[in-house]
């Protein structure tokens, strides 16, 4: 058994895909170690997939498009890391790595922020209706069959990380939650009079949900929750790649807005000039463990925040946001009503949001747990 110092040395972040999906969990990965460590970021981009956002946001980007037959050898050649951090148990990432662990002899951390097996098609319960259903995606080294194998050999990596205390409870590892730059989404750097009047919002009540718009968020729901208050003042402000989906939530309701993907300034800026983050999820097998990304963006930013009782979600919210129990429309409709009335409950809680991300969850306090956990990494 050998120890490696890390300090100075080059760490490969590998992301599955280009897909906006992957992105935030890769970005913050980044912003943690960029400080400490040489970073490059490399990206398997499949077919039809773009990386314009990726190769705006890592200076030390690299892509290799996913071929079976040289996917590898390019990577092998590519890949300049002393250490190889995979981001998710998938097989364009997981599976690369394990190979890249084997012929450069270097170890191998896996980042975990949620469970792939539910994620992948088909999205079943049942674990041969999955097998089944998943034979004719054979060639799709994302597909069910491999991302089970690969569920299988978690443990092979050299270190673990998980953004959740759930995933950590089934993944074990290290925890590692989402972090947020709180000097950046700081409310005093952006003034919210101008950029309501900017938007049009002057007069409005402005709920903000920013995210991806997947049918696991629980939007349905906010909609008819929102469908039950008449208040023609509410703007829900939904931003975010837009997607078919997107588009039939926008005809639930005339006061929905949608918003296409957003830089990280025009989020601060929009967020700053929101009055109330509702952020809902489902309980879902594809949910398990979960944690919004933006849901950091929103507590920094100082704003009240609504969610739901999933994952490690009411903790990072105790004394600071409102809860609402999963699919309970009732409860949701009773949290905006509540917040949108009572101006000094949601100053209050904006700003203990602020404070508790500040102390948990800013770049600085979860950078140095990471680097302590890294500083020592056990080859085995």
């Amino acid at each position: 058994m050998y120890l490696v110092f890390l300090k100075f040395m080059k760490l490969t972040l590998l992301s599955p895909s280009s897909s906006l999906y992957f992105l935030p969990r890769v970005k913050i990965l980044h912003q943690l170690l960029e400080k400490h460590f040489d970073i490059e970021v490399i990206s398997i981009v499949g077919k039809g997939e773009k990386d314009d956002f990726f190769r705006e946001e890592f200076s030390n980007y690299k892509s290799i498009k996913f071929n079976v037959n040289t996917v590898l050898k390019e990577l092998i050649k590519q890949v300049k890391g002393d250490i190889v951090y995979a981001v998710q148990a998938k097989a364009s990432s997981f599976g690369l790595a394990r190979n890249l662990k084997h012929y450069k002899k270097i170890p191998l951390v896996l980042d975990i922020s949620s469970r792939e097996i539910y994620s992948s098609f088909p999205h079943s319960k049942n674990l041969w209706i999955n097998f089944i259903f998943s034979l004719p995606y054979f060639t799709n080294p994302n597909s069910f069959v491999y991302t089970w194998m690969l569920e299988k050999k978690i443990k092979t990596a050299n270190l673990i990380t998980t953004s959740s205390k759930q995933l950590q409870d089934i993944y074990g590892g290290e925890l590692i939650p989402h972090a947020c730059d709180t000097n950046f989404f700081d409310p005093k750097l952006y003034n919210r009079d101008e950029i309501r009047k900017y938007m049009n919002w002057s007069d409005s009540k402005v709920i903000i949900f920013a995210g991806n718009a997947k049918a696991n968020t629980g939007l349905e729901q906010l909609l008819k929750a929102l469908k039950s208050i008449k208040d023609e003042k509410i703007v829900l402000a939904i931003v975010g790649k837009i997607t078919p989906f997107y588009k039939k939530l926008a005809k639930m309701d005339l006061r929905v807005s949608l918003y296409e993907f957003q830089s990280r300034l025009n989020i601060a800026k929009l967020l700053t000039a929101s009055d109330l983050a509702v952020i809902p999820q489902r309980n879902l097998r594809m949910t398990e463990g979960k944690v919004p990304v933006k849901l950091f963006e929103a507590m920094s930013i100082a704003l009240p925040i609504i969610s739901t009782n999933v994952s490690d979600i009411p903790n990072i919210l105790d004394g600071c946001g409102l809860i609402s129990p999963v699919d309970d429309i009732k409860s949701l409709k009773e949290n905006i009503e509540k917040i949108l009335k009572d101006k000094d409950l949601a100053k209050d809680l904006g700003n203990k949001a602020r404070e508790k991300c500040i102390k948990n969850y800013s770049l600085d306090v979860v950078s140095r747990k990471f680097v302590k956990t890294l500083e020592m990494l056990k080859i085995k």
